[in-house]
């Protein structure tokens, strides 16, 4: 076997097995379930009343706040995986090197933002002001696509998430701390 071939095929099972055995496998059956339970018992403590239809626009509207919580680290946990995939598929086409690093960095920010979002320092309150934080960062970035011009109706929704979280978790600064 010619070591071209032999590369192709070790990265083919790579990439294969990252999709069936991690993603398809670990993430879904053992670490959904996982991130559910850590977001119901981490959440115990909360003593702030958060209105959730109102703050969280990614999730269904019927989810309580530890649902909300966990949905959220395990869409960062499900991002950090399908970018760590992408970057394989990088590799697996022989695009530049530099160009999976480059891909790899979101699984890197995916990761930090679980991390973050987890710290168990915190109390229940902080990690859910976070997560708003974080939601409010979103819906500025959503605003680049679905802006006045391009779609109102989308547009004005997106105000309104923006202003409730923002009366909720305020700027953000004092979470870094």
């Amino acid at each position: 076997m010619n070591s071209d071939s032999e590369y192709e095929k070790r990265i083919n099972d790579l990439v294969s097995s990252w999709r069936e055995e991690v993603y398809d496998g670990v993430l879904v059956e053992h670490v959904l379930p996982a991130v559910r339970t850590f977001a119901h018992a981490s959440l115990l403590e909360v003593t702030d009343e958060y209105d959730v239809p109102s703050t969280f626009p990614m999730f269904a509207t019927t989810m309580g706040l530890a649902d909300q919580y966990g949905n959220a680290l395990f869409a960062r946990l499900s991002g950090a995986c399908t970018t760590i995939r992408n970057a394989l598929q990088a590799i697996q086409s022989r695009m530049d090197g530099h160009g999976s690093i480059a891909i790899a960095r979101r699984a890197h920010e995916s990761l930090w933002q679980v991390f973050w979002l987890c710290n168990p320092a915190k109390d229940g309150n902080t990690r859910i002001r976070r997560l708003l934080w974080l939601t409010n960062h979103e819906i500025r970035e959503a605003h680049r696509v679905f802006s006045d011009g391009l779609n109102p109706a989308i547009a004005d929704k997106l105000r309104y998430y923006q202003s409730n979280i923002q009366q909720v978790a305020g700027k953000g600064r004092e979470l870094y701390t």
